[in-house]
């Protein structure tokens, strides 16, 4: 059966009934192609549990990082880099997770480096999407040993405290 023919007839192959979805087959397809293309009842009540199972799991965990923000305020000598990282050590604080000195930095680079770099006046409100600074952090446990000592480069120029930082 040429492939036209096959795709055309595949199209033809599907009533549909009160019931579902019925497969009518033409004389040309082959018993094992018919169990192929059905499913049976009990077969769609598992999919569709499964389906309401993974989007409850998907809407909790959109639940967790919904509306959650790090929210700063630029104090002298504050910059976005710094906030940036600062938010990024909260990230990890708040759920346990490490991520080495060159993550941090990469990740804070990037978080900077998306908002366009902004200098900030003094009292100015800067706020980060936990879900923008878990994209970076978890990017950050991603990198390859080639990638951290390209990061580690910048380390010694980098203070890591940032307890005063957008207070």
């Amino acid at each position: 059966m040429n492939i036209i023919t096959r795709v055309l007839g595949t199209a033809l192959l599907f009533a549909v009934t009160a019931v579902g979805v019925t497969l009518v087959t033409p004389a040309t397809v082959s018993a094992e192609e018919q169990k192929t293309n059905t499913t049976t009842s009990g077969e769609k009540k598992n999919q569709a549990t499964e389906t309401k199972t993974e989007a409850k799991a998907d809407a909790n965990a959109k639940e967790e990082t919904k509306d959650v923000n790090y929210v700063y305020v630029a104090q002298a000598g504050d910059s976005y880099s710094k906030m940036a990282r600062k938010a990024v050590q909260t990230y990890g604080l708040k759920y346990k997770k490490n991520t080495t000195a060159a993550g941090i930095v990469f990740a804070e680079t990037n978080l900077t480096q998306l908002a366009g770099s902004p200098l900030l006046d003094e009292g100015e409100t800067v706020t980060f999407a936990e879900s923008t600074v878990k994209e970076w952090f978890e990017k950050s446990l991603e990198l390859t040993d080639a990638q951290i000592d390209a990061w580690n480069y910048y380390v010694p120029w980098v203070e890591f405290n940032t307890n005063n930082i957008g207070e």
